[in-house]
């Protein structure tokens, strides 16, 4: 009783919420489309902003150059990690949809499609499946907060909207503190997952073990860092449901609601936080989406340019190109070589990458963009000799 009055203490004395509004973050969407269907698209924009998403819809009669419009299409596709094909009669005998999604698969690029003759119930259903994982919930003890501080202020910086564990809540609040985390919980349920932070600490902590329960019964996906060796013995007493420990998480392909990711090589605090990183990132997006937002960071693309950020994401893809190349994976591949050549989370290595290349194009077949990119390589590489 002592231990649940300290924490209710710790949680109510703490002067303002912890969470991140709504308009100060939004995810990005690259929506392909017919303008003859504007009016139909027009409605998908307009659900996706209710949703705390920013939705890119191009209507560029005042560029008359083909090449111009081509260009910038392009430049918008490359620093986008979400797309989604607004498929109609329309789109398939436009030019421009079609080569937009032509692009987008030379670039390998994952897509979603609508059908704009479905119902408007049937898109909007849709449209909630695609925007999942759009946001997560961090669930952890108090005694955890500089860990679940730091680990928020990086995914703040990524293609995310992040929800924590309700830190400070104003004492005279007109929402009830359990109603604070439901409404959360619901959101992460719906577009996204919850990630759980597992320790000694949170495994005893009241408020901790509601969050938890409440996202079992809602079927909501979770996502469980093992933090310490306590965690890793007993996590299964409350998750029997849970998925068993991997033996390589990068490679792991298991479906289950409950997803468990052991940490407990960390050495430092700091060591955890980039594991709790690394393993959100790896939950949450594609290879290539991790490499967008590595490239955004770099270059300072709809954000200030973080080296550091993106040379901490371009690290995790490289870990995971290897894992993924190493069972024969060309996507694995393309991206060690990529890295490779420019220095990306590895040292730079021109001939390793010019290998790498060559062996995806030898599963793939090539493209005008690997082309071009084996081409830089070579140029660089003759301006060394």
């Amino acid at each position: 009783m002592v231990k649940l009055i300290n924490e209710i203490k710790i949680a109510f004395n703490l002067k303002e919420i912890w969470i991140m509004k709504e308009e100060e973050k939004e995810i990005w969407i690259f929506l392909s489309h017919s303008n003859k269907d504007f009016a139909k698209v027009r409605l998908i924009r307009n659900y996706l902003e209710e949703r705390s998403c920013r939705p890119l819809m191009f209507y560029l009669k005042c560029l008359s150059n083909d090449d111009e419009i081509d260009d910038l299409i392009k430049r918008e596709i490359d620093c986008r990690t979400r797309f989604i094909i607004c498929e109609s009669s329309n789109s398939r005998s436009s030019k421009w949809v079609q080569s937009e999604i032509e692009y987008i698969k030379l670039n390998e690029r994952s897509y979603d499609i609508i059908d704009l003759s479905r119902s408007e119930d049937a898109i909007k259903d849709k449209l909630d499946d695609i925007i999942k994982n759009t946001q997560i919930f961090l669930s952890y003890s108090r005694r955890d907060y500089d860990i679940g501080k730091a680990v928020y202020s990086h995914l703040f910086k990524y293609d995310l909207r992040c929800l924590s564990s309700v830190e400070d809540i104003p004492v005279n609040t007109s929402t009830p503190f359990q109603e604070c985390i439901k409404q959360q919980l619901d959101l992460a349920k719906d577009f996204g997952f919850v990630v759980f932070f597992a320790n000694r600490n949170s495994l005893s902590s009241h408020f901790v073990i509601f969050e938890l329960q409440y996202s079992v019964e809602r079927g909501a996906n979770i996502l469980i860092l093992l933090l310490d060796e306590y965690a890793k013995e007993h996590y299964k007493e409350m998750f029997p449901q849970a998925q068993d420990i991997p033996r390589n998480d990068l490679l792991d392909r298991d479906q289950t609601s409950i997803r468990v990711r052991d940490l407990t090589i960390a050495k430092t605090k700091e060591d955890i936080i980039e594991l709790v990183i690394e393993k959100i990132v790896d939950r949450g997006f594609s290879p290539w989406s991790i490499y967008t937002m590595a490239k955004n960071l770099l270059e300072g693309i709809d954000c200030e340019k973080d080296e550091e950020e993106a040379n901490r994401l371009f690290k995790i893809i490289f870990k995971k190109a290897e894992a993924l190349d190493s069972i024969g994976y060309p996507g694995g591949t393309l991206f060690l070589a990529r890295c490779m050549a420019n220095g990306y989370g590895t040292n730079k290595d021109l001939s390793g990458a010019l290998c790498y290349y060559q062996e995806y194009i030898r599963i793939c077949g090539s493209n005008v963009r690997i082309d071009k990119e084996i081409e830089q390589i070579k140029e660089e590489m003759a301006s060394l000799v």
